[in-house]
C-alpha cells in the first residue's frame, strides 16, 4: 500500500488547537501563539488503496506526515513579522546557510497530537518554539546583554521601606482600539516619535527566552499573567506606525507616566511588557 502526502494543508481544514485568551494569528499554514510564543503546524499522510495487500508501515506513514508538518510549519515561519519592515522571508533572504539553521531548529518540533482515521490517514500537529533559539537566532544585534543595575540608595532605611501601589512591576498596552499586527520584534513610541520601548531597552537574554513582549486578546487574562508581576502600569495604544501596524504609539502624558517611574528601566530591561489586542 502506498502512501501519499498532502503537501503544504490550508489553514481552512487543519486541525489545530485554540485555546481561548490567547492571541493567536492564524496564517494559512499554520497558528501562532503570541502570549506562549509557540507555533503550531499539522500535516496529513493517508494510504492509497492500489497495493492494499501490502500492509501500512506505521513508522513509515508517521514519518510522512511529520515531513507534511514540517513544510507547513517552515511557510508559517517564514510569514513571521520580525519587525514593521521584516518578515522571517524578507530577513533570510537568499542565505541557505541561515535557513538551513531554521530547518534544523523545524526537525527538531515534536508532534504534540496525533490521530487516525479509519481508512489509515494519519493527522499531527507539531509545535515549534519562537522563543530560545530561534530567537537568538533571529533577534537583530540591536537586542544586546544588558548589564544589571545596582540602585545605591544608602539613606534609605528598611523599617522605612513600605509597599507602595506606585511601584509598578510590569507594563500593560491597552490596543484593543486600533489595528495591530504582532512582531518579534515591536516599539513602543509617544506621540512625538520618541522611544519609550524597543530592542535598545531589553537584555538579549531575556528577549531570547521570553520574547520582547507578550500579547494577548484578553484584559483579564493579562492581568493574570505572572510576567508583570501583580501591579502592572496599563496604558492606552492610540495608533500604530510603520510599514506594518507593528509599532505602538501612546500618549506623552502615558509616555511620561513610564518614563517618571523608578521601575521603569528593570521593567523594561526585563520585558515585562503585555500587549492586549
Amino acid at each position: 500500500m502506498n502512501i501519499r502526502l498532502l503537501g503544504i494543508i490550508p489553514l481552512a481544514i487543519m486541525v489545530v488547537m485554540v485555546m481561548p485568551g490567547l492571541a493567536e494569528e492564524s496564517l494559512p499554514h499554520g497558528e501562532v501563539d503570541w502570549l506562549n510564543g509557540t507555533i503550531k503546524a499539522t500535516g496529513v499522510a493517508h494510504p492509497q488503496a492500489k497495493d492494499s495487500g501490502n500492509p501500512v508501515d506505521p513508522q513509515k506513514i508517521l514519518s510522512v506526515a511529520k515531513v507534511s508538518a514540517q513544510q507547513n510549519l517552515l511557510e508559517t515561519i517564514k510569514q513571521i513579522q520580525v519587525s514593521s519592515t521584516d518578515r522571517v522571508d524578507t530577513l533570510v533572504g537568499s542565505n541557505q546557510l541561515f535557513m538551513a539553521k531554521i530547518q534544523e531548529l523545524i526537525k527538531k518540533a515534536p508532534v504534540i497530537k496525533q490521530r487516525y482515521l479509519s481508512d489509515g490517514t494519519l493527522w499531527i500537529t507539531i509545535e515549534f518554539r519562537l522563543w530560545g533559539a530561534f530567537s537568538q537566532l533571529i533577534l537583530p544585534p540591536g537586542v544586546k546583554p544588558i548589564e544589571a543595575i545596582t540602585p545605591i540608595d544608602p539613606l534609605v532605611k528598611e523599617d522605612k521601606i513600605k509597599s507602595d501601589e506606585s511601584e509598578w512591576t510590569g507594563l500593560i498596552v491597552d490596543a484593543g482600539d486600533i489595528d495591530l499586527k504582532p512582531a518579534l520584534v515591536p516599539y513602543i513610541l509617544d506621540d512625538l516619535g520618541g522611544h519609550v520601548y524597543g530592542p535598545e531597552f531589553i537584555n538579549r537574554d531575556f528577549a531570547v527566552q521570553w520574547g520582547m513582549c507578550g500579547y494577548t486578546a484578553n484584559m483579564d487574562t493579562a492581568q493574570q499573567i505572572d510576567r508583570i508581576g501583580q501591579n502592572p502600569l496599563t496604558v492606552k495604544a492610540i495608533r500604530t506606525t510603520g510599514a506594518e501596524p507593528t509599532n505602538i504609539v501612546i500618549s506623552a502624558t502615558d509616555a511620561s507616566r513610564i518614563r517618571a517611574a523608578s521601575e521603569y528601566v528593570v521593567i523594561l530591561r526585563e520585558g515585562r511588557v503585555i500587549v492586549v489586542d
